[in-house]
């Protein structure tokens, strides 16, 4: 590749990484309430935030600068026809439970970690990331961060999520369980 070349890619990444970096300076602006007459359960008006990924490269650069944003669920999708359907599923489904309940059955209670999904088995705290929650991601960087020299303490977190998801997650997580449900779970109910 030549000079030319690589600094064109440099400048893409450069602009592309200024411009996710804004979008999230945005949404932690507007996340948050000045007007007490104006607050609602939880102190923001914003609680959930969607973004859509156009192209792999996007998702990559916003996984890597991944930050809290201070709101309940920063759901990270890629913006294809398979990122909008789950989406649409997420809005008409309670797929966290479905999918506790799928690796799980009844077995299943109420987090002891203000961070999990569910207590489960051995009292692990289960984490759904079939909705890749950049929130909870960063929750779990922090633990491991915490915990990294806590020799005694093996990690109490599982991670639930897609087959198609699985491999990411062990990487970014290697230190945590996975359990991967069938992606059908999504598109065939």
């Amino acid at each position: 590749m030549g000079k030319n070349a690589e600094k064109n890619i440099q400048k893409i990444l450069a602009i592309k990484k200024a411009y996710i970096q804004h979008i999230k300076e945005e949404i932690v602006q507007n996340a948050h309430i000045e007007d007490e007459k104006k607050l609602i359960k939880g102190g923001r008006k914003i609680q959930r935030v969607i973004i859509l990924a156009g192209d792999g490269l996007t998702m990559r650069l916003y996984k890597s600068m991944l930050e809290s944003l201070e709101v309940k669920e920063q759901i990270i999708m890629p913006f294809t026809d398979m990122g909008i359907h789950l989406i649409q599923e997420l809005g008409k489904r309670t797929i966290k439970e479905e999918a506790v309940k799928y690796v799980y059955g009844n077995k299943y209670g109420k987090p002891d970690w203000k961070y999990a999904d569910y207590t489960v088995k051995n009292g692990k705290q289960a984490i759904v990331l079939i909705n890749n929650d950049g929130e909870k991601i960063v929750k779990i960087k922090q633990d491991r961060q915490v915990n990294q020299y806590n020799f005694s303490r093996k990690s109490s977190i599982v991670i639930i999520c897609m087959e198609s998801q699985k491999e990411t997650f062990k990487m970014e997580f290697p230190e945590n369980e996975i359990i991967a449900i069938p992606n059908e779970f999504i598109w065939n109910s």
